[in-house]
């Protein structure tokens, strides 16, 4: 898998997790509903894969991962819903489609 690839999946999901939390009403959802909700979408993501883009999303300020027992719970924070919803870029994640 080339390198340009990698880094255009990575865009992809991460975009793909800030619509999923902030499609949520408590802007909250957890690591294994997020894991699942990207397979499903045909994103296969692994459980160390996820984590790295939590961790990498909450330095950019985007979301806040609190750790409960043996979970993460990602909250969105207000930089990562302009980013879901296009009115905010963040180098690293996937610029929206408009309309979406």
């Amino acid at each position: 898998m080339s390198k340009k690839y990698q880094e255009l999946l990575a865009e992809q999901r991460r975009y793909r997790i800030l619509r999923l939390i902030n499609d949520d009403p408590g802007y909250r959802v957890n690591e294994v509903l997020i894991k699942s909700a990207l397979n499903d979408i045909g994103i296969p993501t692994g459980s160390d894969r996820l984590r790295t883009d939590l961790a990498w999303m909450e330095e950019q300020d985007l979301v806040e991962c609190e750790p409960i027992a043996d979970l993460i719970i990602v909250r969105l924070k207000a930089r990562g819903k302009d980013v879901a919803e296009g009115t905010s870029l963040v180098p690293g994640v996937k610029r929206p489609e408009p309309g979406r």
